[in-house]
């Protein structure tokens, strides 16, 4: 199953509440969404398809376009592209 419809680089349930009841501390749940994505590998094949060049869409629920865990995931992607790309 594709990564993107599993949900499995979605923070997970309880990060997602927390977030909700504390969204005035963004940098706090990037640091933590970070760090989940940091323990598991399902966002690789991601990677695999932005290195191939192929463009890839993150869905996100939140009324918010700016502070949203799909930004946070961009950038994370971003990071890991480049940091793979330099070797």
């Amino acid at each position: 199953m594709s990564p993107c419809v599993d949900g499995t680089v979605a923070p997970d349930h309880e990060l997602r509440r927390w977030f909700h009841a504390n969204s005035l501390q963004w940098e706090t749940f990037v640091g933590m969404y970070r760090a989940q994505l940091r323990q598991h590998t399902a966002w690789q094949p991601l990677v695999a398809l932005l290195r191939q060049g192929q463009s890839i869409t993150l869905l996100y629920g939140s009324r918010d376009r700016e502070r949203n865990h799909a930004i946070v995931l961009r950038d994370f992607l971003i990071e890991q592209v480049t940091l793979s790309e330099r070797g």
